[in-house]
């Protein structure tokens, strides 16, 4: 399991003092980099509840990439990152299309 997938359980910031490392092309660093506000969701989990769950991003992280088991949401629409923070925790807008409207753009 992913070093940074461990860090979103339970968790609503990424703690960007512990991250592990893992080999990555220019262009993985360039197409999945780590800004700043980024929110980091679960995509898959041995455990259903754990699907889904979200972390924010403190800082941005240069030479950083996630894996393909975490979709990242880059906020287009304003939103401070507390907001961010705390909207994607909610049980019910996890479970709801919110969520999933704000991927399929």
């Amino acid at each position: 399991m992913s070093n940074l997938i461990k860090m979103i359980f339970g968790n609503n910031v990424i703690d960007v003092t512990n991250l592990g490392k893992a080999m990555a092309s220019d262009s993985q660093l360039k197409d999945y980099n780590l800004l700043n506000g980024d929110v980091l969701f679960v995509r898959s989990s041995v455990k259903l509840e754990g699907v889904g769950e979200a972390a924010l991003v403190p800082q941005n992280l240069e030479n950083t990439t996630y894996s393909g088991f975490i979709i990242r949401f880059r906020d287009e629409y304003g939103l401070d990152n507390n907001s961010n923070r705390f909207l994607f925790g909610i049980e019910s807008v996890r479970q709801s299309n919110y969520g999933t409207k704000l991927f399929m753009k």
